[in-house]
């Protein structure tokens, strides 16, 4: 055998014996590339359509993005674990404002059921209420705005609208913003909605964590129906604070029309 055979021959081995001792390489499954877990999103996509990332949130992550009006384009992201509303606006939040609903009422829900996306510049003529989409009513876009008091004018316009949508955005601020002022001024927008779902958002204002912010709100339960008031002020009865067990005895009083307290209690009333 040529020394050149001999070469061809042991090559040949040795190949043999790599490919016999390599295991099989199975196929590698992508990774999802939209995932939820314990209140954090990671997102990993290329140039992906928005309608496409928007149905991935909504059937992976539980969370129904409604976009007022229309993004085109595509979007290209890659983060690992970011809290929702912090995953979101690094999505949408460069080109429109975001309003975060959350369908459970509480301090720390898990992910918002609902994002509304808003186009920076959208506008929109005004209609009847019954036909208006909650995106766009005026003033919802600023319920997120860093300044409070933009945060209070908006919620007196979303009231004006006075649908279901206007109820879920005003209970949203009562259970989320960090300024006192700012929730009373909900509380008291769903008090003068006066509706069954806006009284039944109302009642959150009970668990509020500023003692000032329940004892306040005892005032707008005369707005609100007297069966219903009196079954919020018997509610109130039972608060941790004092002061706020003191003005509910007082108010309920009041409702009822038997009271030594009443005059005293209409003093406090604005």
């Amino acid at each position: 055998m040529t020394p050149a055979a001999v070469r061809t021959f042991v090559c040949g081995l040795i190949a043999i014996a790599l490919s016999s001792a390599a295991p099989a390489l199975a196929p590698v499954a992508a990774a999802p590339d939209v995932v939820l877990r314990d209140g954090r999103l990671t997102v990993d996509v290329f140039d992906m359509p928005v309608a496409t990332l928007i149905e991935r949130l909504r059937s992976r992550a539980g969370i129904d993005v409604v976009v007022d009006g229309s993004i085109d384009g595509s979007i290209t992201a890659s983060f690992s674990d970011l809290p929702v509303a912090d995953a979101l606006r690094r999505l949408f939040g460069r080109d429109a404002s975001l309003v975060l609903l959350y369908s459970t009422p509480g301090p720390a829900p898990v992910a918002p059921s609902e994002v509304r996306v808003i186009p920076r510049g959208t506008g929109g003529a005004s209609r009847p209420a019954a036909e208006t989409q909650p995106s766009a009513l005026p003033g919802f876009a600023q319920l997120t705005d860093q300044d409070a008091g933009t945060r209070t004018a908006a919620i007196e316009s979303i009231a004006d609208a006075g649908d279901s949508r206007s109820v879920e955005a005003l209970s949203w601020v009562l259970t989320h913003d960090q300024d006192e002022s700012v929730r009373m001024a909900a509380a008291s927008a769903l008090a003068r909605l006066g509706s069954p779902e806006a009284l039944r958002a109302f009642r959150q204002v009970l668990r509020d964590p500023s003692p000032g912010v329940r004892f306040s709100a005892l005032d707008l339960l005369f707005d609100a129906p007297a069966p219903v008031a009196r079954e919020i002020a018997r509610e109130a009865l039972r608060d941790p604070d004092e002061g706020v067990r003191a003005a509910a005895e007082a108010t309920l009083e009041q409702l009822t029309g038997d009271s030594a307290l009443a005059p005293e209690r209409r003093g406090r009333r604005k």
